[in-house]
């Protein structure tokens, strides 16, 4: 199996951090949605969950949206730290977040990984993990979905 360099799975995974980052900031779910396979799992500290449908997701979106707003949060940065083919349709990527407010970085900065998956020509998230502090309010923010498993 030929695999395509590591530099183009970090072109990709980047793509998509600024192609959702860009639904956040402009409110594009439209954009948003494209870049995301259903159902989708991702997991943090306390649990994992499932987004079933684009209902479902509308809600995270919105919900992720009003957090940034309540917060004072006014950017997302985002950056892929590494990111590699695990087959010719599959890339793992790690990513640093960061949320800025006027400025100012407001939380302290977290990881995150991502499997990506190919459909076609289109690269979408298939299954995320984020190891962000304990913050009740993102937690809360991102409970959507169907409780699959808590954490220990």
């Amino acid at each position: 199996m030929t695999l395509f360099p590591e530099w183009q799975a970090f072109d990709i995974a980047q793509d998509l951090l600024d192609k959702t980052g860009k639904g956040y900031s402009e409110n594009r779910f439209d954009l948003y949605e494209r870049c995301f396979v259903l159902p989708h799992e991702f997991e943090t500290f306390q649990e994992t969950r499932r987004i079933s449908d684009v209902n479902e997701l509308r809600k995270l979106f919105d919900n992720v949206r009003n957090f940034f707003s309540m917060h004072g949060i006014t950017e997302l940065h985002r950056r892929v730290v590494a990111a590699k083919y695990l087959s010719e349709d599959t890339i793992r990527a790690t990513h640093e977040s960061r949320l800025i407010g006027l400025g100012s970085q407001l939380h302290a900065p977290y990881p995150a990984m991502v499997t990506l998956k190919r459909f076609g020509f289109d690269w979408k998230i298939a299954k995320s993990a984020y190891a962000f502090a304990n913050n009740p309010a993102q937690q809360q923010a991102i409970g959507v979905g169907t409780i699959v498993k808590r954490q220990e």
